[in-house]
């Protein structure tokens, strides 16, 4: 098989480090919401190319202790073994295991068999086409939003109006995906065409008769679908509703033809959605924006017996991104975004009415 397609186990286990670092974990905090570059050093400082896979474990872990107490457990998680699922699974069940002895926890059992059920492909990389998201030329600038709860519901309320239900997520994706659309006029002069790389989790979408009834896979279950808006109006706003529409409409076509589809037609349906993607990565006529939620994953939840976490969060990418998360009270949105953009975005009318930067 061709490097990046399957894995073969040694069994070599993870990489565990410890660190100290010579501040308190209050003084951490009070930093790391404006710098969220700060979170880089607890990562463990293990690089793994895919070159390397067959030789080097895919995992590591890092615990880094504060002064006088507290401290930050990293997580890494090389993406060719698992998806965003997989990670916060593992660090979930991680967690359960390490309180057993305070209660009665029923455990997630994983599923391995993921190779099988879609078994890999050698000549798959020929299948897609090339082209990688916009950004890597340019000087990205990251900042964190927070929606809290109350902001959510005024969203929900509004967009109700509209249509029968509308989640969280989905209308904070459309408020900052309709807040890019409107930096991009502010420097384009006009409204271009737009696009979302929009990850969808497929376990409990697929057919039992294909993948079973039990889908808990540990891999990579899950499907990037293009979402693009064309404006009908070079100097005007969508309506928010439009932009949920867009997304719910999309997201149930493809797990419409998921659901009764067989592995074959399941993999058509991953090639199809990645060539339209990389199309619009190569696109100088569109803007293209990789989206992801990691929101009702357990992350919050992961006491190994010291208490819930005060924060979780992630790294940031050297490309154009936003990633959403829940938080403590709503929902934190990391965004990457050139830095010119993100000036403009910080000022938009949406960000600073219905989100506010942490201090």
């Amino acid at each position: 098989m061709s490097i990046g397609t399957s894995i073969e186990c040694h069994d070599q286990g993870v990489i565990y480090l410890e660190a100290k670092v010579n501040c308190q974990l209050n003084e951490f905090l009070d930093k790391a919401y404006k710098d969220s570059d700060l979170v880089k050093i607890f990562v463990p400082p293990i690089r793994i190319r895919l070159a390397e896979l067959p030789n080097r474990p895919m995992m590591a872990i890092q615990a880094t202790m504060f002064e006088h107490g507290g401290l930050v457990l990293a997580v890494q998680v090389v993406h060719t073994l698992g998806d965003g699922f997989s990670g916060c699974a593992i660090t979930d069940e991680w967690a359960k295991v390490s309180r057993m002895e305070k209660g009665n926890v029923r455990n997630l059992q994983f599923r391995s068999d993921l190779g099988e059920v879609f078994p890999p492909r050698d000549n798959i990389f020929e299948m897609i086409k090339k082209g990688r998201p916009r950004g890597y030329e340019m000087k990205i600038a990251t900042r964190i939003f927070m929606f809290d709860e109350i902001a959510i519901s005024k969203l929900k309320e509004n967009v109700n109006k509209f249509m029968s239900y509308s989640s969280r997520v989905e209308v904070v994706t459309a408020l900052i995906w309709r807040s890019l659309m409107r930096v991009v006029r502010l420097r384009q002069g006009h409204n271009r065409p737009s696009m979302l790389q929009f990850a969808i989790n497929l376990r409990g979408r697929g057919s039992p008769k294909v993948v079973g009834e039990d889908q808990n896979f540990f891999g990579n279950f899950y499907l990037d679908i293009p979402i693009k808006y064309v404006s009908s109006h070079s100097n005007q706003d969508p309506e928010l509703h439009e932009i949920v529409t867009l997304i719910r409409n999309a997201k149930n076509k493809v797990l419409s033809e998921i659901a009764n589809a067989s592995s074959e037609e399941i993999f058509s349906i991953l090639i199809e959605s990645l060539n339209q993607i990389r199309e619009g990565y190569n696109d100088d006529e569109i803007d293209l924006y990789p989206t992801s939620s990691l929101c009702k994953f357990p992350l919050n939840e992961s006491d190994f017996g010291w208490a819930k976490p005060i924060w979780v969060s992630r790294v940031n990418v050297p490309f154009q991104m936003f990633f959403l998360m829940d938080s403590k009270n709503g929902i934190e949105a990391r965004v990457c975004l050139n830095e010119d953009d993100m000036i403009k975005l910080e000022k938009d009318v949406d960000i600073v009415e219905f989100s506010y930067v942490p201090k």
